[in-house]
């Protein structure tokens, strides 16, 4: 086989051995190369995260808005040419939380935070955070410090002390699917890549070409590649036998399918739904650097992240996976306070979520304030996103806090208490959570000329106000109704096709929801 096939092939694999590389062989060499099996966790630990790479650096300043602030909307230049806030009145209320409200495209994440299944970390960062997008995710996904370069990622070494005899003994299903058509930095071990990368363009030949010799040591070693290979190939055909068990996925006209993110959560659900082994799916999600026309860019980013988190989330629980599975984006960084024309440039401090139905609800930490920035007029970070990363690996996976801190992170990292099953210490970190709302109604939805808003328990006719925004904040439609018994009824039918945020405020309280107008 020629050099340049063999390393077409390996990297197509997912299964690349960085020791094969720089000539050292031994880890192979003297290996008998059978393909065993390996068993999985204790039952108990036998859970899935899935994480959804934000690449670019959310704007964490307009995601959890300090709406009661006035030098947030001074800074954002409200009364400029380029109004880079988003208005108090538009903006989505979060239970428990006088200060800040939700923006008005996380109407699908505020359904499932009601319903206690999502935990919000603010203020996420760490030392001397690095503002390049390239450097800030190798550092995300090493879990390193600033000053250290680590080609590992903390997954990767993760399930590197998980399966110590991999790749000797190699699983029926991979360990890791990174969706794509190669294994990023995250998934890659000390040793062993660990995830496997999947696409429809990532097929290797039954038959990789290598022939076995006369037993020397390289033929060996060319008989394990061969079966490297061949695992590899065989990992989609695992993966295609599982997606043709599973009937189409159960909530599918949740998804929003004209974008990737869409799909590849559609494909996830059903490879979790088919009982395929896999602990770790790795999907990267839109695109959120925002350096031009912010306002709606970064709407219809978070718009489309968690709508389709949301008909995941529904389908694990429609299936009965949702109190194993545990979806967790992230984003390198954030971005800076005061804009820059239509868009904001790279920051720091910014909000990280975690969604599912293990996950213990609430706000966690403290949300940065725009009047107590650093030295370079960013927002101070207060909660270490390696933090996030020890009480998953400790909590969800059940891997021994020693071995967290010495051998997977950098060293020692306070946890913090984000799983409802997790068994730790009481941790002084303040969780805003109080019972939900009257739950608002919007029927038909999607809606075409009528639409009839209900709220449950309110008296025989009530006072109301309602708003009906755009993603990105702009008024479309508003004024004064009476809900009898409470419920009233609402013309759409010259606003245009698209999503919005109808917010009712009445009886001292002010309720969200989600509407989608269609043509």
């Amino acid at each position: 086989m020629h050099r340049r096939t063999f390393l077409r092939h390996m990297a197509a694999t997912g299964l690349a051995l960085p020791g094969l590389m720089n000539g050292t062989v031994s880890a192979l060499a003297f290996s008998d190369g059978r393909l065993g099996h390996i068993t999985t966790p204790d039952r108990d630990c036998d859970r899935i995260l899935v994480i959804l790479r934000m690449f670019g650096g959310n704007d964490g300043l307009n995601t959890i808005i300090p709406v009661y602030d006035d030098e947030y909307y001074r800074v954002r230049h409200r009364t400029s040419r380029y109004d880079l806030s988003i208005p108090a009145e538009a903006a989505l209320p979060i239970p428990g939380n006088n200060d800040h409200r939700f923006h008005p495209a996380l109407g699908p994440m505020l359904d499932l935070y009601l319903e206690g299944k999502v935990a919000i970390v603010q203020g996420v960062g760490y030392p001397d955070m690095n503002l390049s997008h390239f450097r800030g995710n190798d550092i995300w996904l090493s879990a390193s410090d600033a000053d250290v370069f680590d080609d590992s990622g903390f997954i990767g070494r993760f399930l590197e002390r998980r399966y110590p005899d991999f790749p000797v003994t190699l699983p029926d299903a991979p360990y890791a699917i990174e969706f794509g058509s190669v294994v990023g930095r995250l998934a890659e071990g000390r040793h062993h890549t660990m995830a496997f990368p999947y696409n429809d363009r990532t097929r290797i030949p039954r038959d990789a070409g290598i022939r076995i010799g006369d037993g020397t040591q390289a033929d060996r070693l060319e008989a394990t590649i061969e079966k490297l290979l061949r695992h590899g190939s065989s990992f989609h055909g695992t993966i295609d036998r599982a997606l043709q068990n599973v009937p189409g996925n159960l909530v599918d006209t949740y998804y929003r399918g004209d974008g990737y993110l869409g799909r590849a959560l559609a494909l996830t659900a059903r490879l979790i739904r088919s009982g395929l082994g896999t602990q770790v799916y790795i999907i990267h999600a839109g695109q959120f650097d925002t350096h031009h026309d912010q306002q709606r860019v970064h709407a219809q980013q978070l718009d489309e992240l968690f709508t389709n988190v949301l008909a995941f989330q529904r389908e694990m629980e429609a299936s009965g996976q949702d109190e194993r599975v545990c979806i967790m984006p992230i984003s390198e960084f954030g971005r800076r306070v005061e804009p820059t024309g239509s868009g904001t440039d790279h920051g720091t401090a910014a909000p990280t979520f975690l969604i599912g139905g293990g996950v213990r609800g609430g706000l966690y930490g403290t949300a940065p304030s725009v009047r107590d920035l650093d030295a370079d007029g960013n927002l101070k970070w207060n909660v270490d996103f390696r933090q996030i990363y020890a009480s998953i690996l400790a909590q969800w996976f059940c891997v021994p806090s020693t071995e967290v801190e010495n051998h997977i992170l950098p060293r020692y990292f306070q946890q913090l208490p984000l799983f409802r099953h997790a068994f730790t210490e009481p941790i002084p970190i303040k969780v805003q959570r109080e019972t939900p709302a009257p739950e608002l109604q919007l029927h038909p939805n999607p809606a075409l000329e009528t639409l009839r808003i209900r709220i449950g328990g309110l008296p025989e006719s009530a006072d109301a106000d309602v708003r009906i925004s755009a993603l990105d904040g702009r008024l479309i439609s508003s004024g004064p109704a009476v809900l009898a018994n409470g419920t009233c009824t609402w013309d759409v039918s010259r606003i245009p096709q698209g999503a919005y945020v109808v917010l009712v405020s009445t009886a001292g309280m002010a309720l969200a929801g989600r509407l989608i107008i269609r043509r």
